[in-house]
């Protein structure tokens, strides 16, 4: 498509403008926000933080990379927005090129945060990407369909307790989802299990010490008294 002048004008005027931008944070190359980028990384990862889209589409223009790093909090650009919940700046980035599974670390990918936000719209464009759907993301966003469907493909995956050592159902707590709790006890997960997470004591046990989790220890003591088998007395 050939631009016409005053377009290329205002083009130009526009990049111009990120430029004079970039070399305005040049006396700040690094340590915003913990970060680790320089030059138009910098001002890259600065413009995402302030969901400032026009300002991400024309350093991507200019060639700064949807794909950075911070080496120092392990998260990249579209961590970033996910965990904000900035559905345009996460477009913006992944119709750049970005990786739709971020830094493939596991409570730090962008799928990740848009399930412990419960943002839908966000996962569904994530996923979209191709970002990889863990059964924790499912958990997280209540996809029941998704669950199940795991369970007939291997009916011991519940009991998985690789997602940092933590059970679904500590999960399911720790992160405040009782419907998704709820449903997970109705699956057969015991509440008298092992949380772990780095805590002693079930999944019971660490809901109790909490201040906030009330409605959970009645619905764990709701479910542990219905699996105690009823003792019946001799005459």
């Amino acid at each position: 498509m050939k631009l016409r002048p005053r377009s290329k004008a205002l083009l130009l005027v526009a990049l111009l403008g990120v430029l004079l931008y970039v070399s305005l944070l040049g006396a700040r190359l690094i340590d915003y926000s913990g970060g680790s980028f320089s030059g138009l990384g910098f001002a890259l990862d600065k413009a995402v933080q302030e969901r400032d889209a026009t300002v991400v589409r024309l350093l991507l223009i200019t060639g700064a990379d949807p794909n950075l790093l911070d080496r120092r909090s392990g998260m990249t650009l579209l961590d970033r927005a996910a965990e904000r919940g900035n559905l345009k700046i996460a477009r913006i980035l992944l119709d750049a090129g970005a990786d739709a599974d971020g830094s493939l670390q596991l409570f730090r990918r962008p799928l990740f945060h848009a399930a412990y936000r419960q943002d839908r719209e966000m996962a569904d464009l994530l996923l979209e990407h191709g970002a990889y759907y863990e059964l924790v993301d499912a958990v997280l966003l209540s996809d029941t369909e998704f669950v199940e469907q795991a369970l007939i493909e291997d009916p011991t995956v519940l009991q998985d307790m690789s997602y940092y050592g933590r059970s679904l159902l500590s999960m399911a707590m720790g992160y405040g989802r009782l419907d998704t709790a709820r449903y997970l006890l109705e699956l057969g997960l015991d509440p008298t299990g092992e949380g772990s997470g780095g805590q002693e004591g079930s999944v019971l046990d660490q809901a109790r010490k909490r201040n906030n989790r009330e409605d959970f220890v009645d619905l764990f003591e709701s479910y542990q008294s219905a699996s105690e088998p009823e003792i019946v007395e001799n005459p």
